[in-house]
């Protein structure tokens, strides 16, 4: 299934069939991971470790290990930017992979200071798990 671009705002509809990718985005949705990333800025790309630190989390280690899977898929769905950097770990120089938005996913993130609402508010709608079953053949 082709998924179309329409203007600057991602086909939820389209996305309604494509339960693994819309349970990620639904994800990422409730962890603020798009408007973590747009507050950073219009260019910016933060690493795992970057926005898990502006997560709440009892386990911030996992939990980075963790968004950064998430991120990778949503990465390799064209829903996020992926680019590489490296850092030093002691004597060691090794790549991490950061995330930015796209022109797209910038629609996914709210601004709650400015009133600027999001269509991150539909996506839910559509992945309730009555709504992901009945998709299942």
């Amino acid at each position: 299934m082709e998924v179309k671009l329409v203007g600057d705002h991602l086909p939820c509809w389209g996305l309604a069939c494509l339960a693994p990718l819309q349970m990620a985005a639904r994800a990422a949705i409730e962890l603020n991971v798009f408007s973590i990333i747009a507050d950073a800025g219009p260019e910016a790309h933060l690493s795992a470790a970057e926005i898990t630190s502006k997560i709440a989390t009892t386990n911030p280690k996992s939990a980075s290990t963790n968004l950064d899977r998430l991120l990778r898929f949503l990465g390799a769905n064209c829903l996020l930017t992926m680019a590489q950097r490296p850092f030093k770990n002691g004597e060691d120089i090794h790549h991490e992979w950061t995330y930015g938005l796209t022109k797209q996913t910038c629609s996914l993130a709210t601004n709650s200071e400015a009133g600027i609402s999001s269509d991150s508010s539909i996506l839910p709608c559509f992945s309730g798990k009555e709504i992901v079953e009945s998709m299942i053949c």
